[in-house]
């Protein structure tokens, strides 16, 4: 989540929101765009990069030159097909871009993302946002071409949120622990409009890779940010799988996700069986036999069970689904992950916004707090902390209730890192001081009368005080 270090109110928000979209709109970055019928579809300059490679291919190829690393992993090769139809000839090319095929599932999560979210919470996805899929890196990751979906959210009280996805096989949850999640990269390919506004250092690490879109947001939209993270590991294939969650798991399958949620976690910190069912039981979420949510910190981690395709086509031939359109469903991996991003995207970003608005009020140099502030800087404070919570208020009143207790979860296990206990201490010292102070000024005000009745005794002789009493009408007691 990316917030502009700047005080901020609803209405410098929003103008921030304005500017956000001119800029976006003209940025080739953004490979998504939106007809009128809310279809989504690749931008033209992204279209014109899929052809292009495979012309250079085709080209490198033929001249039996060397094929650039990533181009070489990212591009299958294949025949040109010729097939006669109405009186004309079509030429088909069956090679396979990995780059173009990862970026069509983005569109789909893209679409996924919009569609249901009025379905999970209620509330209109575009009512307070605008979703767009952005050109993304080319990582090797154990030796494994890993191609990131990338989804930007541009909420209209200026808030942006970049998400990051992305599919990876055969990997232990000891690498996943030992590197914290800050999963390792052996060589990397940028988009060239990243790489001409963005001075790159070493890239070593998934978290470099973000800091570089943050880099690049700050150049093209000419804003600094504070930015807060959420990471979620989402399992659907792994050893020690349940069949279905019960109220006691495996040794090894409590293990695995001890080591993952509270990572990094060496050899000589592992627990005893109790303990693990302890901890985990606190940090977990039940959403159904099949699917079981563990959170902490700024963690999450979404686990399903072996029998959740059962249970989904079962669902769905409950709703009507044939036998026929069965077969043609494919619940991938992918399908899986993006079930889940749905099932909580909402909440994750409620909170981190929130954490971003008390950031605000908390933690700028402006309001330290101090005993000895002004009156009015106090007051301030107060007013601006109201000002944002009812703008969460409003947003969130009509919130389906699954999303507000689920919300709810996650601010609790992950306290430590929203540290929303500790704004809440800030908050009743501000009201605390605030108090203190009104009961100041009215005990000096009492004390100035007092102080001015007996200066006036002093300054005036008695008759000269009753002629004074006498021409105001006030009665002697």
């Amino acid at each position: 989540m990316l917030t502009p270090i700047k005080e901020r109110n609803e209405e410098l928000g929003f103008k921030d929101f304005r500017r956000f979209l001119d800029v976006l709109a003209k940025d080739k970055v953004r490979i998504s765009s939106e007809n009128d019928n809310s279809e989504l579809y690749f931008t033209e300059w992204f279209n014109e990069e899929i052809e292009e490679r495979l012309k250079v291919f085709r080209k490198l190829n033929s001249e039996e030159k060397e094929i650039p690393e990533f181009l070489a992993r990212s591009l299958e090769l294949g025949s040109l097909r010729v097939v006669p139809e109405d009186n004309k000839i079509s030429i088909y090319d069956e090679s396979i871009d990995y780059l173009e095929e990862s970026q069509r599932n983005g569109l789909g999560k893209l679409a996924g993302l919009l569609n249901q979210e009025e379905l999970y919470t209620g509330h209109y996805s575009k009512d307070n946002k605008n979703r767009y899929l952005l050109s993304p890196p080319q990582l090797i990751i154990y030796d494994e071409l890993v191609i990131p979906i990338i989804i930007l959210t541009l909420f209209k009280s200026g808030h942006i949120l970049v998400h990051f996805s992305f599919e990876l096989k055969k990997v232990s949850a000891n690498k996943i622990s030992s590197n914290a999640w800050n999963l390792s990269i052996d060589n990397y390919e940028l988009p060239t409009e990243i790489r001409e506004n963005v001075r790159v250092g070493e890239v070593k690490s998934m978290q470099a890779i973000a800091n570089i879109y943050i880099e690049y947001f700050e150049a093209i939209f000419k804003t600094e940010w504070s930015v807060s993270y959420m990471q979620h590991l989402c399992l659907s294939e792994y050893s020690y799988q349940p069949d279905v969650f019960k109220n006691k798991e495996s040794k090894n399958f409590n293990e695995a996700i001890y080591r993952i949620l509270f990572a990094p976690i060496f050899k000589h910190q592992l627990k005893s069986e109790e303990k693990y069912e302890d901890l985990l039981r606190n940090q977990l979420y039940d959403f159904s036999k099949y699917y079981n949510l563990y959170a902490g910190y700024n963690r999450i981690v979404s686990c399903f069970s072996k029998h959740y395709k059962d249970a989904t086509k079962e669902q769905l031939q409950f709703n009507g689904y044939s036998e026929e359109e069965l077969k043609e469903l494919q619940l991938s991996n992918e399908n899986i992950y993006n079930t889940a991003t749905q099932a909580t995207i909402t909440a994750i970003e409620n909170i981190l916004i929130k954490k971003s608005n008390i950031e605000q009020v908390s933690s700028s140099n402006a309001n330290k707090l101090n005993i000895n502030m002004p009156f009015n800087q106090l007051i301030d404070i107060e007013v601006l902390d109201t000002k944002l919570y009812l703008g969460e208020f409003y947003k969130n009143f009509y919130t389906y209730e699954s999303v507000i207790r689920f919300s709810e979860f996650l601010e609790e296990k992950c306290g430590n890192y929203l540290r929303f206990n500790e704004a809440k201490i800030y908050k009743e010292k501000i009201e605390s001081i605030i108090k203190i102070k009104k009961e100041k000024l009215v005990y000096n005000a009492t004390l100035l009368g007092s102080l001015l009745t007996i200066f006036l005794t002093l300054l005036f002789s008695y008759s000269a005080l009753e002629s004074i009493t006498k021409g105001f009408g006030v009665k002697k007691l």
